[in-house]
């Protein structure tokens, strides 16, 4: 029966992974919105804006990745591959 370290491994990881995939459906989304606009000062503020928001989520799981790596550097394991 696996422990209880590599569900949390395998949850970290498909977390960071869908938290990825969301972000740039989200950016894409923003884009689409952007360039449907035609000018339209509202819909133009609110593709910026999840445009936006889409770069700061990504921004946040990739350095929540880097904090795991770092921790798992810092006490010597690898904390998204555990066995």
């Amino acid at each position: 029966m696996p422990s209880l370290e590599i569900y949390l491994s395998n949850f970290m990881l498909i977390f960071i992974f869908f938290g990825i995939c969301f972000s740039l459906v989200y950016a894409v989304w923003g884009g689409m919105d952007w360039a449907k606009s035609e000018g339209d000062k509202q819909k133009l503020e609110s593709a910026k804006k999840r445009v936006t928001w889409a770069i700061i989520g990504f921004i946040i799981i990739l350095l929540s990745y880097t904090f795991v790596n770092a921790v798992g550097y810092l006490f010597k394991v690898d904390l998204l591959r555990l066995t």
